[in-house]
């Protein structure tokens, strides 16, 4: 029965962010759509920025994002970063993050869309993968790291504490909840032991919100 109650919440409260693409500099003839499908059938997107001519074997830079971000948010600062670095730059998108899949996101999906998405970008791009993790983006680059190995690896922020992540959101209120951060090579997002309905919430404040 509680089951059920927090498939409702999660029925009501989440949604995919709108699209709140920001504008880029970098021309159509630049920019490439990877329609990316997960070893269980998920649909995600992922955007390549390259350089004129014969980017093929350039470097990519390959960017995870955290969990209040979406692809489409980081084309203009994907822009930026190709025309300062003369790399491509690759921008992995995620099941339930604005345009992609509804489907509730985890860490283990996260990864299967991660690994996904960087084999696509192989078939295209033979240069070096750089991988860029940001906050939750980069527990997910270091799982697929373990596969796809990449020349280096850079974490900002990287998640280690869902526990202080919950302190952080819910204040006075983090004594109703029960959660422990599995070992960052495990491929977990929130304990077993979590409830449902906390699940909810913690993805209801944390995820960016629908504004159109």
């Amino acid at each position: 029965m509680r089951g059920c109650f927090a498939d409702v919440v999660r029925f009501l409260l989440y949604r995919p962010m709108g699209d709140h693409s920001l504008e880029t500099k970098v021309p159509p003839e630049n920019r490439k759509v990877f329609p990316v499908v997960a070893q269980d059938g998920i649909e995600t997107t992922s955007y390549l920025f390259h350089e004129e001519g014969e980017y093929k074997s350039k470097d990519v830079l390959v960017f995870m994002h955290g969990v209040s971000d979406t692809t489409e948010m980081r084309r203009r600062d994907a822009g930026d970063i190709r025309e300062r670095t003369g790399k491509n730059v690759y921008v992995v998108g995620y099941r339930g993050f604005c345009r992609n899949s509804r489907e509730w996101p985890s860490m283990r999906r996260l990864v299967l869309d991660g690994t996904a998405s960087v084999s696509a970008l192989k078939e295209e791009v033979k240069g070096d993968a750089i991988f860029y993790g940001q906050s939750i983006g980069a527990g997910v680059a270091i799982q697929v790291a373990k596969i796809h190995r990449p020349k280096k690896l850079i974490l900002e922020a990287p998640v280690v504490s869902m526990e202080s992540v919950l302190r952080n959101v819910l204040g006075v209120w983090e004594g109703l909840y029960t959660v422990s951060w599995k070992a960052i090579g495990k491929t977990a997002f929130l304990s077993k032991k979590t409830s449902p309905v906390l699940k909810t919430l913690l993805f209801w404040f944390l995820w960016p919100k629908t504004t159109n």
